[in-house]
């Protein structure tokens, strides 16, 4: 049955307007894009975007990538009817504003180690609910900052992780972080990621239209497109790095991570995404389901319920206090020869993998295999 909705689409940078529009459609997500096509804008869930839906039905959604914010709320009873032109403007509202700052949750340092050969900072913070988006990556930039400059004129390979969440937590978070910034002084640039817009998008995407068969096109000939651009980077690094956020980007992951096979037997973790602390550790390769995933080295290996299975080992499958749900094993091997691993993780109670996501894995996997093999020979 069909609901009214009014829908407010706002900026998220400051003295951006805001448009107002009143929609018929039997759900929210229907709403969402109806409203957005009388607005002018595509028709469709913001990609990257995260949503929250209260118990009252207001929907709201946060598209980083859009700099836009949407807030969706069910029409009861006469309420009146908005104009549906798209210059509608509405008055920003007066409500208590937020604290001024990021709230401290933790910080820890280390120092390297034979299996973590770098200087890792790390930073926790939470920011106070109704807090604007540019409010918080403006003050997260600032601590960032702060934290290089405290570290200025240290030694060599300093990684600095700093992490905002929508909530304050003690033990464990029961979301990703909002905004994770990092830097790293070998490549001198600050990498902003937004890991709870990532996953809500999935989860989005994955509930509405399991099935769809323009998706998965769409998926594939990205990845068929990005593997092809793997082959302009000089560098191995660089390129597993750029293999893992392509991995991240197409297949829908908490954590994933790519390995480097280094002299000793020991595949070395070079980069990260949701997973930071894994940088520079050594996986062992006889243990756990990496050891399983490496009897058959030329293909991708899935694993449902992975904590539960007899041959899970924390050390080797990414750590028990990440819970893994289902994982997905990439050996890099080309002609035999192992060159590296990329591992995606979805934590219980995340969404699955199925066969389209493994289709996915596969060709990033033997196009990644093939750009190590030749890099690395």
């Amino acid at each position: 049955m069909a609901k009214r909705w009014r829908l407010e689409v706002s900026s998220i940078d400051p003295g951006g307007p805001r448009r107002t529009v009143d929609v018929v459609a039997p759900n929210w997500m229907a709403a969402i894009k109806e409203g957005r096509a009388m607005l002018g804008e595509v028709a469709e869930i913001p990609k990257g975007a995260s949503c929250q839906v209260a118990p009252g039905g207001r929907v709201s959604v946060l598209a980083p990538a859009e700099r836009r914010s949407y807030q969706l709320v069910p029409i009861v009873g006469d309420a009146p009817i908005m104009p549906s032109s798209p210059g509608v403007v509405v008055a920003p509202s007066t409500s208590q504003p937020p604290p001024a700052d990021l709230i401290p949750l933790r910080a820890r340092d280390t120092e390297p180690t034979e299996d973590a050969p770098i200087y890792y900072h790390e930073r926790i913070y939470a920011a106070a609910p109704g807090m604007p988006l540019e409010q918080i990556e403006k003050l997260a930039r600032a601590k960032l900052d702060d934290l290089r400059k405290s570290m200025a004129g240290g030694p060599r390979g300093q990684f600095h992780n700093l992490a905002v969440y929508d909530h304050e937590w003690k033990d464990k978070p029961e979301r990703p972080a909002l905004l994770v910034l990092q830097w790293k002084d070998w490549r001198d640039e600050v990498i902003a990621s937004w890991p709870l817009a990532d996953s809500a998008a999935h989860g989005i995407q994955i509930d509405f239209d399991p099935t769809s068969d323009a998706d998965h096109d769409e998926r594939l000939s990205e990845a068929f497109e990005a593997c092809e651009d793997l082959f302009f980077i000089d560098d191995a690094r660089a390129g597993l790095e750029y293999a893992t956020h392509l991995l991240d980007e197409l297949v829908p992951s908490e954590l994933v991570i790519g390995a480097l096979f280094v002299r000793g037997g020991k595949l070395v973790v070079e980069a990260a995404v949701g997973s930071p602390e894994l940088l520079g550790s050594a996986l062992p390769l006889n243990q756990g389901l990496l050891a399983v995933a490496l009897t058959q080295p030329e293909s991708v290996s899935k694993f449902d319920q992975a904590h539960a299975d007899p041959n899970f080992d924390p050390d080797a499958d990414g750590g028990s206090e990440h819970r893994p749900e289902g994982m997905l094993y990439l050996p890099l091997v080309a002609n035999g020869t192992i060159f590296g691993l990329l591992r995606a993780t979805n934590r219980d109670p995340g969404p699955r993998y199925g066969a389209r996501d493994v289709e996915i894995a596969e060709l990033i996997r033997k196009q990644t295999a093939a750009f190590l093999a030749a890099r690395c020979a």
